[in-house]
């Protein structure tokens, strides 16, 4: 110890003798040596401390230049490094670090330290830790003396555990298994992403959290209880769960130190969703697959029952075309006594010529392309003709691959017999449809479809494609007006229980007119008595129509006639009765009262006398009046040019509108019947244009055209809608009717407000037979 004491003290000595050397060098007493000559003397105790301690020691002056630099793990001679600036060894973005560090020595005095790489004078760069202590003289910082150790290696190892880190926290990260580690208090140190996802928080918010904060209690509890487990025991733990339809294999296995105590626990959650899926599917479609193959082994032997009892042939070759099967219903079509007996033998063997040339340029080229063909066949076993439909089909293996050839053929001899026997039969229905005058329809309710024989389209002008087929397409050809009404008849028709049905109605021809049809139905039901089909005809029946509606047409014109003949005698009665009865009935009392006064009273009777005189005289003029309105006496002796300006004359006796006349004929006389006609005509309308128009002027006209007399009155007045005269004005009809039955053509031209023209043009030959 005494020994160890005293070195101290000499150290201490020393330290002191190298001060007082320092301050004298800065205050000048050793000019003599060199500026950068060595602060610690070779062969002084100090100097031959620091130049073997196993650190780089370096002594900064104020302006950190090198006063001083051992030669430890330096890699040069200390002539290269003394009065060089320290960051001359530096790498450039350390160099601000480092001088902060020393200057803060200076200014503080305290010691301090940095970390930083040195470019050494033998160009390899290592990592040194230095620490800056200050050098004291006169209570003032002198100098620096930095002691450097090489943590070149350490350094190099803190890069490749952080590379390991870096490419272990990737690998972490990057794994589909959820992955933790905790501390043994269950504390979570890391986390990946993984396990962040599925838990739906970020992996910062999981660090430093237990699972209690992060999974449902029963979760974490159950986690926990093996957690536990693996602390207390230091074996890991294997479970499995459930949640949210993910299957988990878990592991917790305990991370140990070298005295096998446990430091962490880490936690794998390994999702085997997939693959338990995958093995579920699996185990499914084994399932499945065993039972089909149950299913198909009794699906073949049903089958092969079903084939030998089917009415229909059935054959099985190979892909060289020998049979393999054939069951009896085609044996004996072929002609083959029992099935043994065609098995090996090639199919073709059954067909006429022709077929095998078929089947290599068509069938088989079908059967490889798309897996089946049809068609109707014509064979000839044991020498007899047969019609068949045969389809056929390929059957692969497992590996898709061609493996046998199959067909179904089916004997259609007496359904081409039955179609030819329909053929020729539909040939003749058509030809029958086509000679008769009406068009047949056929609706199928069942399928919503209407036919149209050839007959039904040319009788309303329909090309093939002009019409569709259905219900509604044909409820466009019915009249608007009765469209409504034919349907709710034919859907009341159907379904009620009638077998047969006649109705008249329009239907729309091509051209766009309508023309009237008889339709006659027949409704074919089912056993239930439900309608399936209604099927009938469509004739034309518009000339009918037409004949009936001029005929009902004539039949109203007569009836009209009639009423205005009727009332023309009523009127006349009332006339009579009114006039000429009343003053022939004063006449006959006049003449009664002359009688019994003539003794007694002769002044009185002879009064009477006169009265009845007077009475006779005017009931000889009102029965003038009379016969003139019947027929005009002036007509038969002067004719109708002379009658049209007497009217008018007489016209103008009663007042009234001015009224002008104006003739240009050169006839003599017309025939009674016509001249009567013109005159009532003429009265009428000149009656009507003086008594309502309200005109200022009236022109009557009675001119000749040819071998027509064309009589017009016009005025100027009110104007009226002929359209709108209602029923029970015998005048204008009245004169309708005489135009009609003169065989001639009537003109009435009229507007509210812009006067009215009657114009009746009549031949002046007499019609016998339109009278």
């Amino acid at each position: 110890m005494r020994d160890q004491d005293k070195t101290k003290k000499q150290l201490i000595s020393e330290l002191e003798e190298l001060r007082q050397r320092l301050r004298a060098r800065e205050s000048g007493n050793h000019r003599d040596q060199q500026e950068y000559g060595p602060w610690v003397p070779d062969g002084s105790p100090w100097h031959s401390l620091l130049a073997n301690t196993p650190m780089v020691t370096v002594i900064l002056d104020e302006k950190h230049f090198i006063r001083f630099a051992n030669h430890a793990d330096s890699g040069a001679n200390l002539n290269e490094v003394l009065g060089r600036s320290l960051y001359d060894f530096c790498r450039p973005e350390y160099r601000e670090t480092v001088r902060a560090c020393v200057q803060r020595v200076f200014q503080t005095g305290k010691p301090s330290m940095y970390e930083c790489p040195v470019l050494r004078l033998d160009d390899q760069e290592h990592w040194y830790a230095s620490n800056c202590a200050p050098i004291f003289a006169d209570s003032r910082v002198v100098a620096v003396a930095l002691i450097s150790y090489n943590i070149t290696e350490r350094k190099r190892a803190e890069e490749k555990l952080r590379n390991s880190e870096r490419t272990l926290r990737t690998l972490i990260d990057a794994s589909p298994e959820s992955i933790l580690l905790l501390d043994a208090a269950g504390t979570i140190l890391l986390a990946n992403e993984t396990i962040a996802a599925r838990l739906g928080r970020p992996v910062n918010q999981m660090v430093g959290r237990t699972p209690h904060e992060l999974l449902p209690p029963e979760v974490a509890a159950n986690r926990m209880r093996h957690f536990e487990e693996v602390v207390r025991t230091g074996k890991p733990v294997r479970f499995d769960d459930q949640r949210l339809g993910r299957y988990l294999e878990n592991v917790i296995y305990p991370i140990l130190d070298d005295q096998g105590k446990i430091i962490s626990v880490a936690v794998l959650g390994i999702d085997q969703t997939d693959d338990r899926r995958a093995e579920e599917a699996l185990k499914k479609a084994r399932d499945e697959l065993e039972e089909k193959v149950k299913e198909r082994t009794a699906e073949l032997a049903i089958f092969r029952r079903f084939a030998d009892s089917s009415d229909h042939g059935f054959v099985m070759a190979d892909m060289e075309g020998r049979i393999t099967y054939m069951n009896p219903a085609l044996c004996q079509m072929a002609g083959v006594a029992k099935p043994d007996d065609a098995i090996g033998k090639r199919s073709t063997t059954y067909y006429p010529e022709g077929y095998m040339l078929r089947r290599e340029m068509e069938i088989l080229p079908t059967l490889l392309k798309e897996g089946d063909w049809g068609g109707e066949l014509v064979v000839s076993p044991a020498g007899k003709t047969m019609y068949v439909v045969q389809n056929s089909f390929l059957i692969r293996d497992e590996n898709g691959n061609p493996f046998r050839l199959a067909a179904v053929i089916s004997d259609i001899t007496e359904r081409k017999r039955a179609e030819e026997a329909l053929r020729a039969g539909n040939e003749r229905y058509e030809l029958a449809v086509q000679g008769v005058g009406v068009g047949i329809w056929d609706y199928d309710i069942r399928t919503g479809k209407v036919y149209y024989s050839p007959r039904w389209k040319a009788l309303f002008g329909y090309e093939e494609d002009d019409i569709g087929d259905s219900l509604e397409d044909w409820s466009r050809l019915v009249h608007p007006d009765e469209r409504d009404q034919i349907l709710k008849f034919q859907e009341d028709f159907l379904a009620g229980s009638s077998s047969t049905v006649s109705v008249e109605y329009r239907l729309r021809h091509k051209d766009g007119s309508y023309r009237w049809i008889i339709a006659h139905g027949l409704a074919v039901r089912d056993s239930q008595g439900k309608a399936i089909r209604f099927v009938g005809s469509h004739g034309d029946i518009t000339d009918r129509k037409r004949a009936e509606e001029a005929l009902e047409r004539e039949r109203q014109s007569l009836w009209r006639m009639l009423q205005a003949s009727d009332h023309e005698r009523q009127t006349i009665s009332y006339e009579i009765h009114d006039g000429l009865a009343q003053y022939l009935s004063g006449a006959t009392m006049q003449f009664q009262a002359h009688d019994a006064l003539r003794e007694n009273s002769p002044d009185q009777a002879k009064q009477a006398y006169e009265t009845a005189v007077e009475l006779v005289r005017q009931s000889h003029a009102e029965a003038r009046r009379l016969i003139s309105e019947v027929r005009p006496p002036v007509i038969d002796e002067v004719g109708i040019e002379t009658a049209v300006s007497h009217l008018v004359h007489e016209q103008r006796r009663h007042g009234g509108p001015k009224i002008e006349c104006h003739s240009d004929v050169q006839f003599k006389r017309l025939p009674p019947i016509l001249e009567n006609a013109l005159y009532r005509i003429a009265q009428e309308a000149l009656s009507n244009a003086c008594k309502h128009s309200k005109s200022r002027k009236v022109t009557v006209t009675l001119a000749q055209d040819n071998q027509d007399v064309r009589l017009e009155v016009q005025d100027w007045g009110v104007g009226f809608t002929p359209e709108w005269v209602e029923k029970g004005h015998f005048g204008l009809e009245g004169i309708r009717q005489r135009v009609r039955l003169l065989g001639g053509r009537l003109k009435i031209e009229s507007e509210p407000g812009s006067g009215t023209l009657v114009q009746a043009v009549v031949p002046i030959v007499e019609r016998q037979n339109e009278v």
